[in-house]
C-alpha cells in the first residue's frame, strides 16, 4: 500500500494542484454555470420497447410533441397515443421529477384560441397521468409553443428550463476534485471511443488516487444516476463496459430494434449473402449472429446481445434446425386473428398503465424458459399481441395483450396455478429489473363453470378451481425476483 501511494501521491499533486488552483478561478466566475447532457429518443414506436434503459429517476424531462397535429382532428387518436404514453413512462421510472411540455410549429397558423384550446386538451391527459409538470406561466399554459425557425417562445422555455435545473436538489450535491477530475477523464475519451473498459477506468482512478474498488463503483454509480455516462451492472460482461456516449447505445440498438425502412437498401443484405436474414429478422422477429455481427460491424456485439438478453430484449431461439437464432419480440408486427382458448387469468393494468415493451418483455421471458427445456417441446408461435407457447411439455398456454390487460390462457387445468405464479414472477422481475418497481396490477382468476372473474385473493381464499383445488400446487410457488438476480439463475427456478 505504502510504495503503490508513492506512485500515485505525485500525479495527484501535479494534477489536482493544478486543476484545484483552475478550479477555485473558475468557480469564482462561473459558480452557477451548469452543464446539461441531452439524450434523444428517435420517434418510431419501435424505439418505445427499448427506453426504459435510459430514464432514471433523476433529471428534468421535456416531452417535446408537434402542435399541428392538435389542428387534425384525424391525428387527435395518435397524438394522444403518444402524449399518453411518454406521460405514463415518465412517471413510472420518474414520478417526482419535473416535466416540460413543449409544442412545436407554432408558426404554422396557430392563434391564440388554438393555444387554449390545446391547453384544455393538454390538461385533461395530463391530470390523470402525471402531476409534476412545469406551467408556463408567462404565457398561463400547461406547456411552452415555440417555433425554431422563427425563434418564438424559445427564450421563454430556456429560461424556465434553467430555473427548473437549478431548483433540483441532486444538482447542489458536492463531490470531491478527485471525482471531478475522474469524471473529466474519462469524458475526455468521448473525442476517440464511444465506451471504455472497467479496467481503463480502474486505471484513471488509481491515478487519481481513488484507489479501492469500493470508491470507484461508488463514483461510477453516480455519473450514472446523473446521466454523464452508462453503467450496467447485471453481469461481468455489462460491468467491463462503460457507456461514456450514450446516444451511441441508442443507435447501435436502433439499428436492429427499427423499421425495416431504415435498412432501405435490401441489395446491400443480398451482395453480402444476408438476404435471407434480413428477411427472417423483420419478417418473423427471428434474426441470426450473423446479421447481428454484420451491422454492429466493430462494436462490442458480445455486450450488445448480453445486454438486450437481461433487459428481455432479446431470447435465444432454439426450436428449428439449423443456425441459432434470437427472437427479437419488438419486432413481431401481425395481430394473431384467432380466439385465444383455455380458463383465464387477467393481470389487469388499467389503475396504472402498461407500457409498450412489458407484454414483448414478457414473450422474451417465456421463450428463455421454454428454450432452456430439455424435454421436446412445441415451437411457440407468436404474434404481436399473442403467444401460444409450452412453458413445459404437455402444458400449453396462451398470452394475448388487449388495452391495459395481459391475460393468461391455461388449457391444462392441472397446471393452471403453476402457470399463474410463473407469468406472475416473470412480470415481478420486469418491473424490478426494467421498470424500477413502478408497474402496479392486479389480478383475477376466472370460475370456469360460471366464466365470473374473481381477485385473486379471493380466488385464494375461496379455493377456486382449478386455481387452487389441486393439492400439489396448494402453497404458492415463491420465486425470488430481487433487483439484478442473474437471469439464468431466475430461469432455473422454472425447470
Amino acid at each position: 500500500m505504502e510504495s503503490m501511494e508513492r506512485q500515485v501521491n505525485p500525479v495527484i499533486k501535479d494534477a489536482v494542484g493544478g486543476f484545484e488552483g483552475r478550479l477555485i478561478t473558475d468557480a469564482r466566475r462561473d459558480a452557477e454555470s451548469i452543464t446539461s447532457s441531452l439524450w434523444d429518443f428517435g420517434g418510431q414506436q419501435v424505439f418505445y420497447s427499448m427506453h426504459h434503459i435510459f430514464l432514471t429517476k433523476s433529471g428534468v424531462y421535456v416531452l417535446v410533441f408537434d402542435l399541428r397535429d392538435l389542428l387534425q382532428q384525424e391525428k387527435g387518436a395518435v397524438w394522444l397515443d403518444y402524449v399518453s404514453f411518454w406521460l405514463g413512462s415518465i412517471k413510472l421510472h420518474a414520478p417526482t421529477a419535473p416535466l416540460l411540455m413543449v409544442g412545436t410549429f407554432l408558426a404554422e397558423n396557430i392563434t391564440k384560441d388554438d393555444l387554449k384550446r390545446f391547453d384544455s386538451i393538454i390538461q385533461n391527459v395530463a391530470k390523470t397521468k402525471f402531476s409534476n409538470i412545469v406551467r408556463n406561466t408567462q404565457d398561463g399554459l400547461l406547456f411552452f409553443p415555440i417555433d425554431n425557425r422563427e425563434r418564438l417562445g424559445v427564450f421563454n422555455l430556456r429560461t424556465q428550463l434553467e430555473y427548473t435545473i437549478r431548483e433540483d436538489e441532486s444538482v447542489r450535491q458536492e463531490v470531491t476534485i478527485k471525482w471531478m477530475l475522474f469524471l473529466d477523464n474519462i469524458l475526455l475519451k468521448r473525442t476517440q471511443v464511444s465506451y471504455i473498459t472497467l479496467s481503463e477506468a480502474r486505471e484513471m482512478a488509481v491515478d487519481l488516487g481513488i484507489t479501492t474498488i469500493s470508491e470507484q463503483e461508488q463514483a461510477l454509480r453516480l455519473f450514472h444516476q446523473r446521466g454523464a455516462l452508462i453503467h450496467l451492472t447485471s453481469t461481468d460482461i455489462l460491468k467491463n463496459i462503460i457507456i461514456i456516449k450514450p446516444q451511441w447505445l441508442i443507435d447501435s440498438l436502433g439499428k436492429i430494434i427499427c423499421d425495416p425502412g431504415l435498412h432501405a437498401d435490401v441489395v446491400e443484405f443480398k451482395n453480402v449473402g444476408l438476404e435471407d436474414d434480413f428477411n427472417s429478422t423483420f419478417n418473423d422477429a427471428l434474426t441470426t449472429r450473423d446479421f447481428l455481427d454484420y451491422i454492429w460491424q466493430g462494436e462490442p456485439i458480445d455486450f450488445l446481445v448480453d445486454l438486450m438478453k437481461r433487459t428481455f430484449l432479446l431470447s435465444e431461439w432454439n426450436f428449428t434446425q439449423g443456425e441459432p437464432r434470437f427472437l427479437i419480440p419488438s419486432l413481431l408486427r401481425s395481430t394473431c386473428p384467432d380466439e385465444a382458448r383455455g380458463i383465464k387469468c387477467v393481470f389487469d393494468f388499467s389503475k396504472s398503465f402498461l407500457p409498450v415493451g412489458v407484454f414483448q418483455r414478457l414473450l422474451c421471458l417465456c421463450v428463455a424458459i421454454a428454450a432452456k427445456s430439455k424435454l421436446r417441446i412445441l415451437e411457440p408461435i407468436l404474434f404481436k399481441d399473442f403467444c401460444s407457447i409450452e412453458l413445459q411439455q404437455n402444458s400449453k398456454i396462451n398470452l394475448k395483450t388487449e388495452l391495459s390487460n395481459i391475460i393468461l390462457f391455461v388449457e391444462n387445468d392441472k397446471q393452471s396455478f403453476r402457470n399463474f405464479s410463473i407469468i406472475q414472477s416473470m412480470l415481478r422481475k420486469i418491473n424490478v429489473d426494467v421498470l424500477g418497481t413502478g408497474l402496479e396490477w392486479s389480478e383475477y382468476m376466472e370460475d370456469p363453470k360460471t366464466g365470473k372473474l374473481f381477485s385473486q385473493s379471493v380466488a385464494k381464499s375461496n379455493q377456486l378451481a382449478p386455481w387452487y383445488s389441486n393439492p400439489e400446487v396448494t402453497e404458492e410457488i415463491k420465486i425470488a425476483t430481487v433487483k439484478n438476480m442473474e437471469l439464468n439463475s431466475f430461469l432455473d427456478n422454472f425447470q
